[in-house]
């Protein structure tokens, strides 16, 4: 049976797209992913081996007057685009997991009468599931977060959880292969693929005060490789991925110098040049092989830092999170599906600037439930600094009985099965037709 999933725009759709088509291929389904030439689907689906067709969609909301004016304009081709993928490929099904990449094909199909699904994996709806939810053809719609339901039509509505890859699950590579101890906590900080500048800011003078038994695997995101030559100097351990994702509106770029007596000093011009020009190969200090060197630690100049493994982009993510005790990120849909399947604790700094402020939500019902901790992401005397955040890094690792009562909490708001529910949904959906 032919299924073509309808997604795109951010990181979260995209993936929870992927782990439904991970779960259709499983059960013998034949998967198409249609997407916008605008979303990072572009970068990311290839990697994974489906087929991708794309639509001109462009997002409607919070990109200013001019981008709202042309919006219509795009939202005719794309419906266009859509149809003709439509009449070519003939799907018995259609799955959209929410974003602006999926609204005009999803919106295609239903009108059309193709049997269609929809997942949406955020506590507060986006307007593309609040829309197309309520059309005719929609036969059903897949929510993670129970107080997702009372913005959509209700006999719709069944909470099945998070769609998460089944890579997340496993774990490939020890503590060892990022370089690191198997007899000191780990934690694991990151912003995402686009990264955070403010966590990256905080965690850079935080790593100062933090004893020196922690060890961190650090994700910085894409953008640290972009920084002026003045600031390229930082905590470096293994290089970095080559990986270049797409700068979307969740991208915070900033430049921050990274000062002080346990900062490394070896510049990180090599990196930069990397994601420029190698695409694959990590790079290891100045020159291939080689961790990067300087002042770490007490060690002295020239001595290696033994306690971070840091790269601009991890693909493994399951092998990051199965070695870490503890989380910093931010506090998208993701992120909280992929912690709670896992039952990892969490500190959670939601991103300020989100639709309708979703990833605060988010984080106060994993709070609420003893699964994190959250810090916000504001100037206030209590929001995010280094001095907070490595209090609440100290509290919880310092603390066993915590974090075994944070993991336990974690994992009763897990979802593991999501993504084959969903797959079986759509096969039986399809197979009504």
């Amino acid at each position: 049976m032919k299924v073509i999933i309808a997604t795109g725009g951010t990181g979260g759709h995209i993936f929870t797209g992927l782990a439904i088509a991970e779960e259709l291929k499983e059960l013998g389904g034949e998967v198409l992913i249609v997407g916008s030439k605008f979303g990072l689907e572009t970068s990311l689906v290839p990697n994974y081996g489906y087929r991708l067709k794309l639509t001109s969609q462009k997002p409607l909301l919070g990109k200013g007057v001019l981008r709202k004016l042309e919006f219509p304009f795009f939202l005719f081709i794309s419906f266009i685009q859509s149809l003709i993928i439509l009449i070519d490929e003939k799907p018995r099904v259609v799955v959209g997991t929410g974003g602006f990449g999926s609204f005009s094909f999803v919106a295609i199909a239903a009108l059309f009468g193709i049997p269609t699904l929809i997942t949406e994996i955020d506590s507060i709806p986006g307007l593309a599931t609040r829309v197309l939810s309520r059309l005719r053809r929609v036969a059903e719609v897949h929510i993670a977060f129970k107080v997702a339901k009372k913005r959509l039509p209700g006999k719709k509505v069944t909470i099945t959880g998070f769609p998460i890859r089944r890579e997340i699950m496993k774990v490939t590579k020890s503590l060892k292969d990022f370089g690191l101890s198997t007899k000191n906590p780990t934690i694991f900080i990151f912003g995402g693929s686009q990264g955070a500048h403010s966590i990256n800011e905080a965690f850079v003078k935080a790593y100062e005060l933090l004893p020196s038994n922690f060890q961190f695997i650090w994700q910085t995101g894409t953008h640290f490789s972009l920084l002026p030559k003045e600031s390229r100097s930082g905590l470096l351990r293994n290089g970095a991925t080559s990986s270049e994702v797409p700068i979307n509106r969740d991208s915070e770029r900033g430049h921050f110098p990274l000062r002080g007596p346990r900062t490394l000093t070896s510049s990180v011009e090599s990196r930069a040049r990397s994601s420029r020009e190698g695409r694959g190969e990590p790079l290891r200090g100045e020159g291939r092989g080689e961790p990067l060197r300087g002042e770490g630690r007490g060690e002295g100049r020239g001595e290696p830092l033994p306690n971070i493994y840091i790269q601009d982009f991890i693909q493994d993510m399951g092998s990051a999170y199965g070695n870490s005790c503890l989380v910093v990120s931010r506090a998208g849909a993701l992120t909280i599906g992929e912690i709670t399947t896992l039952g990892i604790p969490a500190i959670l700094i939601p991103y300020p600037h989100a639709t309708q402020n979703h990833q605060l939500l988010n984080a106060q019902i994993l709070k609420r439930e003893g699964a994190a901790s959250i810090i916000l992401d504001n100037p206030s005397a209590d929001g995010l600094n280094p001095t907070i955040l490595t209090n609440e890094i100290e509290k919880i690792i310092k603390d066993p009985v915590l974090q075994r009562k944070m993991s336990k909490a974690a994992k009763k708001l897990g979802t593991p099965k999501a993504a084959k529910i969903i797959a079986l949904r759509a096969l039986q959906v399809g197979s009504r037709k």
